[in-house]
This record gives structure tokens, C-alpha cells and sequence, in this order.
């Protein structure tokens, strides 16, 4: 053993100094980010290039909840999310990659100095401050809204979300077991989803897009329903709105399409999606909203009442001249002044980002024009949705009660801005998010977690979001 070892000293010399040489050079070189993790290979589209970024130095972020990612690419790992304003230095790296120009940048966090790239586009040499250019084209003067309705009185709604196939007589009757419990009292029920599909075959239906009648559960006014309201179950008819698969393949001259083209676009999930700006697309919705009010649902709420999230250009057949967020706002006013006249609230989901942005995040959704129109707005708050940074958290999914809590005073925050703001109704996570690194498992005490951040701020209703209708037995908190 010990020839062995006299025989490698040779070689193991000549290793430490090859390592003390690149550690010394690895100083001083720029350093690459790990290709292996890039879409495109160096010799492929992503080209580093050694020219500096124009000067000046300091940038701006543009846009508003932009990624920093460690590596030049859409693929790359989400070290922070940056906010309209913020500082940053660029270090002078760039790469085009995936059609989009990279920039790295360093930025200081609560958490310390951070560098990353970041798509230029979202990136000014200039200081950006100021109001908002799409504020001035928005209603924020006091809204006329009911208090509460004679036949309808308002509820603190403490809710589950059901599909259109968990609503069907087969499997409602877990749901009835669980309101039984005195867990819940609340059921939010699909009557249209994102593939367009509805609960019941619809006179509206009928009406404006014949085809959506063809797949139905039930096919005249659901059993569920008189039950529920005799128990006292508050029923909630949810409502996507812009994402309808069904109607914008039927109806493309509605959807919304890639520039230049006659094709839809398509969004993560591979649907497309009706132009918030289309006229006709309202009255389809109103008139189904309607007809599920005369039903015996107490509210309807929106979902998908925005644009796609997606970074890129689209063309949404906007024929209005409408702001993104005008368009989302002029719609809610209409579905409020159609719907108050059958004592039915309006409720509208939004992205659990949107109180802590700055700007409508380039998808129509902006608190204060939201709220100040519905009787409800029910941001996301899934703590496993919010990246690194969020409340100062590296994984704000490991930390319910920090994430939420942060979500919620934004939201009331933004709330005091306008003068007749909705009441502020959050879903939460009662799912374990597998896919995000750092997660923990939801349970009982997660849930929790998450309704005492709220109640400790003086929000007492929430509804349970979990994609497969099962939910996590919890104690109700008095």
C-alpha cells in the first residue's frame, strides 16, 4: 500500500497544482451558466456574447413580477421574482437564447446579493416611476353595490370547490357528508370549465353556442341544488370566463390569436381562448350566470377573467381601444348590473400575486379596478404559487402562515385605496405541491396555518382549493 501511495505522488502534486491554477482563473473568467440546463447549446441559438450591456450600468425592472433565473432561460430555475422599479446592476453578460435577449444582473434582497438573468424586454435605462398609464382609463369613483339581499343574505363562507363530474349524483354526496361535518358550508360548483364543458343543459347554451349542450351532467335543473339550499348550504356557481376551449375553436374570429396569423393561441395547457374584448362572448356568460341564479345559486363567481399568462405577443381582436384591465373591468360592471337585478353577487378569482404587484401583471387583473366593482374578490393565496423572495421566504410553500399572512395584508392594504372595495375572500391550499423543490406535505396543520394568518387579520372566510375534491379533515377554528 504504501509503494502504491510513493508511486502517485508524482501525480497527485501535479493535481494540486492544476487545481490552485483554476481555481486562481476561475476568479478572474466570466462565469458560463450551467449550459446543461439551457434549451439551446452554445452552438445551437444561444450565443453568449462578451459586449457589455449599453450604458448605463443600473437598470430598472419594467415589468412586474419578472424571474430572475439562475441560468438564460425560461427552462432555468426561479431565483427571485423582481417588481416594477426595482434596481439592479447589470454585470455586462448577455445570451440569446430561445428568441429572447438575456441579461445578467445583480440584485440586492433581504436574503443578500443575487445574480441572475432576466429577459431584457422587462428591463428600462430609465427609472420607472409614476402612475400607471391604464389607471386613467379605469372606474375607481364609489361603486353602487347591495349590502346584502332580502332573499339572499350574505354568508361567511367557509367553501370546497366541485367539478362538474364531483357535482354529478354519483359523488355529491361526499360533499353533503362534509357540510354535515360543520366543516364547510359553502360549495363552489363548476357549471362551466376551462374546456367549456357545464353542469346543465342551458337555454343560454341553447342560444349562443348550441354544441356546449352536448356534454352535460345533467340535463334539466340538478336535484343537488334544492337540497342544499334546505340545509342551508350557500352555493357558489362557478364561472370561467376567457378560457373556454369549446366556444373559441367554434368561434375563432372570437379568440384570441398569434399575431399575424390565423391561428389560436394556445396557452401552457394547450387551450385557447375567447378575446375578453368579444361582446357576444358576455352575453353567453351572463345569460348561463342568469340562468344558473334562477336555479338556486347564491352568487356567481368569475375564474379566468383575465388574459393568458403567457410571455408573448398575442392578438386579442381588441376592436375597443379597451386597456387590458378596462376590458376586465367593463365586463365585471356588466355581469354586476345583469346579475344584482336577480339578487346574485359577483365574485371574481384572481392571481394571489395580484395585491403585491404594482401593475395588472399584464393580464388584465388590477386590484383596485376589480375590486371596487364585485361584492367579492378571492385571490389565490396557494402558498406553493409564490416564488423565492415572497415574504422574505426561500420557499414560501415550506411557511402557510408567513405566505398568507403576507398575501392578506397586501390585499387589505390595496383594499383602503378604493372606496368601495369588496370583501376580501381567499382560496388557500389544501394540496401538497409535489412539484416545487422545498415542499412540504399539507395537512390538517397546513390548512390551519393558512385560516388562522387570515382570521388573525380579520378576514373569517375562505374556500379550499384542492384539483381532485379531497380535503384534508381540519377543526374549525371558533
Amino acid at each position: 500500500m504504501r509503494g502504491v501511495m510513493k508511486r502517485l505522488t508524482p501525480v497527485v502534486g501535479a493535481l494540486a497544482v492544476l487545481s490552485f491554477w483554476l481555481i486562481v482563473n476561475a476568479q478572474t473568467a466570466p462565469v458560463a451558466p450551467d449550459e446543461t440546463q439551457c434549451i439551446a447549446t452554445p452552438d445551437q441559438d444561444a450565443v453568449r456574447t462578451e459586449k457589455p450591456v449599453e450604458p448605463p450600468a443600473t437598470l430598472y425592472v419594467s415589468g412586474t413580477a419578472v424571474s430572475l433565473r439562475d441560468v438564460a432561460s425560461t427552462k432555468g430555475k426561479k431565483l427571485y421574482i423582481l417588481q416594477r422599479g426595482d434596481e439592479l446592476t447589470a454585470t455586462g453578460q448577455r445570451m440569446k437564447n430561445e428568441e429572447i435577449d438575456w441579461v445578467q444582473v445583480a440584485v440586492r434582497t433581504k436574503q443578500g446579493a443575487l445574480t441572475g438573468w432576466v429577459d431584457r424586454k422587462y428591463l428600462s435605462d430609465k427609472k420607472v416611476e409614476g402612475q400607471l398609464a391604464f389607471v386613467k382609463t379605469l372606474d375607481l369613483a364609489p361603486f353602487a353595490k347591495t349590502k346584502g339581499y332580502k332573499d339572499n343574505p350574505p354568508v361567511k363562507t367557509r367553501g370546497v370547490y366541485i367539478t362538474v363530474y364531483s357535482a354529478s349524483p354519483k359523488y355529491i354526496r361526499r360533499f353533503f357528508d362534509l357540510a354535515q361535518s360543520g366543516q364547510i358550508n359553502t360549495f363552489v360548483v363548476d357549471v362551466k370549465n376551462v374546456e367549456g364543458e357545464i353542469l346543465f343543459k342551458s337555454k343560454a347554451a341553447e342560444k349562443h353556442f348550441p354544441a356546449a349542450n352536448k356534454r352535460v351532467v345533467y340535463k334539466s335543473t340538478p336535484a343537488f341544488i334544492s337540497e342544499a339550499r334546505q340545509k342551508g348550504i350557500y352555493l357558489i356557481a362557478r364561472m370561467t370566463a376567457f378560457k373556454d376551449n369549446y366556444y373559441a375553436l367554434a368561434y375563432p374570429d372570437r379568440g384570441i390569436m398569434v399575431p399575424g396569423t390565423n391561428e389560436l393561441l394556445r396557452d401552457r395547457d394547450k387551450l385557447v381562448w375567447v378575446t375578453p374584448h368579444d361582446r357576444h362572448y358576455w352575453e353567453y356568460l351572463i345569460d348561463l350566470s342568469l340562468e344558473a341564479a334562477e336555479m338556486g345559486f347564491h352568487e356567481i363567481q368569475f375564474d379566468y377573467v383575465r388574459f393568458p399568462d403567457l410571455n408573448k405577443e398575442m392578438d386579442t381582436r381588441n376592436t375597443k381601444g379597451e386597456t387590458r384591465p378596462q376590458a376586465i373591468q367593463n365586463f365585471l360592471k356588466y355581469a354586476y348590473e345583469r346579475l344584482s337585478e336577480k339578487q346574485t353577487y359577483v365574485s371574481a378569482d384572481i392571481f394571489g400575486l395580484v395585491p403585491s404587484v404594482a401593475d395588472d401583471m399584464a393580464i388584465g387583473q388590477y386590484w383596485e379596478s376589480i375590486s371596487n366593482v364585485v361584492d367579492y374578490i378571492c385571490p389565490m393565496m396557494y402558498p406553493s404559487h409564490y416564488a423565492t423572495g415572497f415574504a422574505a421566504l426561500a420557499v414560501p410553500d415550506s411557511d402557510p402562515y408567513k405566505t398568507i399572512r403576507q398575501s392578506a395584508l397586501d390585499s387589505l392594504r390595496r383594499n383602503r385605496r378604493i372606496p368601495t372595495p369588496a370583501i376580501i375572500r381567499p382560496w388557500i391550499q389544501d394540496f401538497t405541491a409535489f412539484w416545487v423543490k422545498g415542499h412540504i406535505p399539507y395537512g390538517a396543520k397546513e390548512v390551519e396555518e393558512q385560516i388562522r394568518a387570515l382570521r388573525e387579520l380579520g378576514i373569517d372566510e375562505y374556500l379550499l382549493w384542492n384539483p381532485r375534491n379531497r380535503y384534508t379533515p381540519i377543526t374549525i377554528q371558533k
